[in-house]
């Protein structure tokens, strides 16, 4: 079997990593050169050895397909942000084009894309055994801006939803600081999906304010954890203790809170006032 070449022309030492991160099946002889400015890798199988052909395709696809994402695709997302993202300012393209190659070497993102593109691949090096990755990627140019141009669109996403939660964070954090401090510290007991708020003295704060929050949002889809911080937003204690179990600390609901209240913020694993989730979870 002849050998199965893969010419690069960039970051030689980081593609010698993508390569040593593969274990083959099979041992291959692996061969490297320098020809023309390019480096040129050589993947080669013993005489003796018996080696299923597609398997070392597919390997060798998913080694092109790491060093395009990994090596090359980070000059042709800033290429094609350039391009065609001309409303942004450099600070909000340089953010772009960071959320887009994080997205594409993700293995979690565009799933079905990479896999159309893995099988291009090796059809690609069944028909011509060398492949020189800066070549293919002229040739395949369409495919690939199309791959890009999906993550670009998708870091645009994030990116504005991302912007729009921290100016919605900051509205929250002015409303609380223009209110009057209702109560100097209110204890917040989260219990799975429900919530019970107490004073200082440990009295649970009952106010028929809430009782009509809910009366009237409850039929709109308004999540607990959405009137949990309207609640306290209209209370605005000087301080709040939250009392959650070890599992709940990633929650969204406690990641909100702290952005929300910062410095007036404890938590709490474990008190008197964390028995009352006993209560909560028995229905009492």
């Amino acid at each position: 079997m002849e050998p199965i070449k893969i010419g690069i022309n960039k970051d030689l030492e980081k593609v010698k990593e993508i390569i040593d991160s593969y274990s083959f099946e099979r041992k291959l002889n692996i061969e490297e050169e320098n020809y023309n400015d390019r480096d040129i890798f050589s993947f080669s199988i013993g005489k003796r050895k018996t080696y299923d052909e597609l398997i070392l395709y597919d390997n060798l696809a998913h080694i092109v397909q790491d060093i395009i994402i990994k090596v090359y695709a980070k000059y042709l997302i800033v290429y094609r942000v350039n391009k065609i993202c001309t409303d942004f300012n450099i600070s909000d393209r340089e953010e772009i084009i960071v959320y887009s190659h994080n997205m594409l070497m993700n293995k979690n993102y565009f799933v079905k894309e990479k896999q159309f593109l893995n099988g291009e691949i090796v059809n690609y090096l069944i028909e011509n055994r060398t492949l020189l990755v800066d070549g293919y990627l002229r040739f395949r140019l369409k495919d690939f801006n199309f791959l890009i141009d999906r993550a670009i669109e998708k870091s645009i996403e994030e990116l504005t939803a991302e912007k729009e939660y921290k100016e919605f964070i900051k509205i929250l954090q002015y409303f609380i600081d223009i209110q009057e401090p209702k109560y100097d510290l209110v204890n917040v007991i989260l219990c799975d999906n429900d919530y019970r708020l107490m004073d200082e003295n440990n009295k649970i704060i009952e106010n028929d304010f809430f009782s009509d929050i809910i009366n009237e949002l409850s039929y709109e889809g308004i999540s607990k954890d959405d009137l949990l911080i309207s609640s306290l937003i209209v209370i605005a204690p000087k301080r709040l203790v939250v009392h959650i179990d070890e599992k709940d600390k990633d929650k969204e609901i406690v990641e909100v809170l702290t952005n929300i209240f910062k410095e007036r913020i404890n938590f709490c694993l474990g008190c008197d006032v964390c028995k009352v989730k006993i209560k909560m979870k028995k229905g009492k």
